[in-house]
Order: C-alpha cells, then sequence, then structure tokens
C-alpha cells in the first residue's frame, strides 16, 4: 500500500466520524491526476506527499486517467500528471518540487 493509499484511508476515515460541521470540512482539495503506467506520475506523487506530510487540512483526492478518461477531460485535464486545486490546473510533462509548491502556494492562496 503506498502512502498516498494510506493518507487517503486515513482521510476518509476521518471524514466518516468527523459531525458534519463547516469548521471539521477540509480547508483544501488537491486532486491529482495520474496514471499507474507513468513513472512520472509516481514522481509527482512522491513529491507531492513530501510536501504535504503532516498538513491534515489538505485532502487529496487521486484519479487515474486510465480508469476514469470522461471524468478526467471534463475536469479539464488534458496531460498527466496534473493537479487541481478549485479551477486551477498544473499539468506538465515532469512536475517537481518547485512547480508544485508554486501551484500549491498559488498567488495569495497559500494553503501551506
Amino acid at each position: 500500500m503506498t502512502s498516498l493509499q494510506q493518507h487517503m484511508i486515513v482521510n476518509a476515515a476521518l471524514q466518516a466520524i468527523r459531525p458534519r460541521s463547516p469548521f471539521f470540512e477540509a480547508a483544501v482539495k488537491i486532486t491529482f491526476y495520474h496514471s499507474s503506467l507513468c513513472p512520472r506520475c509516481y514522481l509527482a506523487r512522491k513529491v507531492l506527499l513530501a510536501i504535504l506530510q503532516g498538513k491534515q487540512d489538505i485532502e487529496i483526492e487521486e484519479i487515474d486517467v486510465l480508469a476514469h478518461p470522461l471524468q478526467t477531460w471534463s475536469d479539464g485535464v488534458r496531460l498527466f500528471p496534473a493537479l487541481k486545486i478549485g479551477d486551477r490546473i498544473l499539468s506538465g510533462i515532469f512536475l517537481d518540487r518547485k512547480k508544485i509548491l508554486a501551484f500549491i502556494r498559488g498567488k495569495g492562496d497559500s494553503i501551506l
């Protein structure tokens, strides 16, 4: 089981036991589009998990583009790996730590 899968299981368990209140909802949701066959996606996931380690208020949703191509396309993702926060999308051949951090921090929308 990967670290991302463990993180997602913990998030799901916390969501199930938390009372439904705006104070307990995740502050930010990051959607990570990837393919299990893509080595660049593996590296992007590794960097993303390292950046978000210990950040309990950030939820990660993982979408496999091969298993969910219509959802990926309708979400505006054309290249993977890709990250989506709200309406903003970051995708590219190689997503390094600097690019991912800059995207997550946004312009004045710091969540880290």
